[in-house]
């Protein structure tokens, strides 16, 4: 029986968890194994990653899209 993710919370990744997210990355874990390590959803990186990246994740920039993002308005609902 597969265990679902109803109980891991959402957790908004930091600088630091970025660092982590690339050291396991280099070492070869897959998402499934990276989201174990935080208690996170499989979809969060997977979202993580995708989302702040072009070619090579890198930590830094990604904090940096990510600070961006949260301050930036968000769109109003016609």
């Amino acid at each position: 029986m597969k265990q679902t993710n109803s109980n891991i919370k959402y957790k908004q990744f930091q600088y630091e968890d970025r660092v982590v997210i690339i050291t396991l990355i280099k070492e070869g874990f897959n998402y499934s194994q990276i989201a174990n390590h935080f208690g996170v959803p499989v979809s969060q990186v997977s979202r993580e990653i995708k989302r702040n990246s072009k070619r090579v994740y890198n930590a830094k920039t990604a904090q940096t899209r990510s600070d961006v993002r949260r301050f930036q308005p968000k769109k109003e609902i016609k």
